[in-house]
């Protein structure tokens, strides 16, 4: 049926590309084929003439009760992908400031810099934290961070945007494969949503089982 065909969007990272297609099609296939073989299971009961309704709605009830366990299997495989998606990541991602490796002295310096900060308008605090061109080793960003008292007025979310901001300017290539496992990750989980929603479709009309 076409109805289970599933397509990845097209990813336009080239390292990520043919191991994440992999990843989809293995998963995708084997789900797919889960559906569609319940599906012609489905048919043939429906087409049984033999059944009595109370019957075929039996049949089916076990039918579904066979397949459903193994979307949680699915929903596992999926997280474990994510997770190893996740840790992929760490590997794009710009290296954190690591201090000087004098405890003091850190502390010293990003007290000094988050004075400076203070005595900035709110406007040219954000700047100096969101431009990486003004922060290349992430030293500002880290100062912030482990502010003992955030009296800087810099929120998580701008600390975030930071982050994202020196990823696009220090690693774009990074920046494409991230895009991708978000792609791929996507399409696995409504793929996984399609199936689950057709082992779980019940030919019932919403009424017949309120009904008095």
């Amino acid at each position: 049926m076409h109805g289970m065909r599933m397509v990845l969007p097209r990813l336009r990272h080239e390292k990520t590309e043919k191991g994440r297609t992999e990843i989809f099609d293995n998963f995708t296939n084997e789900l797919s084929a889960l559906g569609m073989h319940f599906i012609q299971s489905k048919g043939t009961i429906d087409s049984n003439q033999d059944l009595s309704d109370k019957g075929r709605e039996k049949q089916i009830s076990e039918l579904r009760l066979k397949y459903l366990p193994r979307i949680a299997d699915y929903q596992r495989q999926l997280s474990n992908i994510r997770e190893q998606f996740v840790n992929e990541a760490n590997q794009y991602r710009p290296r954190p400031y690591q201090g000087t490796g004098n405890p003091v002295l850190d502390y010293l310096v990003g007290k000094e810099f988050r004075d400076y900060l203070k005595s900035l308008p709110m406007s040219e605090r954000v700047r100096q934290i969101l431009d990486p061109a003004l922060d290349p080793t992430g030293q500002k960003l880290h100062a912030v961070e482990t502010s003992p008292v955030p009296d800087h007025g810099i929120t998580a979310d701008l600390i975030a945007r930071a982050h994202q901001a020196r990823m696009n300017a220090l690693n774009p290539d990074g920046v494409l494969a991230l895009q991708d496992q978000e792609i791929v990750l996507e399409a696995l989980e409504c793929n996984l949503n399609v199936v689950k929603a057709t082992l779980e479709w019940t030919d019932k009309k919403p009424d017949e089982s309120s009904a008095e």
